[in-house]
């Protein structure tokens, strides 16, 4: 293989795990929301059913703490994948740049398209974080519902 063929597999692997890393919060969101769903249903079934059950703040402080513990684990997932995105945008910004760096202006690419990423937790916040506040409101609203209703 030559160069450039190494070079153009390598941007296509940096480019398939980008678009993983992409896809890959919907998929933990959509199994958050759906655990939180069938413990609170869960919990008001069981209200309706016993309600001594109700009353028990050993239940109530044993479940919210699992919650908690899920929503931590949930959160640092989200970030592991935000971290891994970047690693791999950067890496594929790094072979962007040996390759077309000098037909830029032929493609009309911008500047800031072969700017590195930095690695922080605010960079390209806004993806990452409406994940993380979902985590944060879907645990709050399930727990605050589960002292007060229950």
């Amino acid at each position: 293989m030559e160069d450039s063929d190494i070079q153009k597999f390598v941007l296509s692997q940096a480019a398939a795990e980008v678009e993983y890393n992409r896809s890959w919060p919907t998929k933990i969101m959509a199994f958050y929301i759906a655990i939180n769903f069938g413990i609170a249903t869960a919990l008001i079934t069981l209200r309706n059913d016993f309600c001594s059950l109700g009353s028990s703040c050993i239940a109530k402080a044993i479940i919210t703490i699992l919650l908690l513990i899920l929503a931590a684990w949930t959160l640092r997932v989200l970030w592991k994948n935000h971290r891994n995105y970047l690693k791999y945008r950067n890496l594929q910004i790094f072979n962007q740049k040996k390759i077309l760096e000098k037909k830029k202006d032929d493609f009309g690419v911008l500047d800031d398209w072969f700017v590195p990423l930095k690695e922080r937790a605010l960079t390209r916040f806004f993806g990452w974080g409406f994940y993380a506040y979902i985590v944060v409101m879907t645990s709050a609203l399930v727990i605050v519902g589960m002292w007060l209703i229950i």
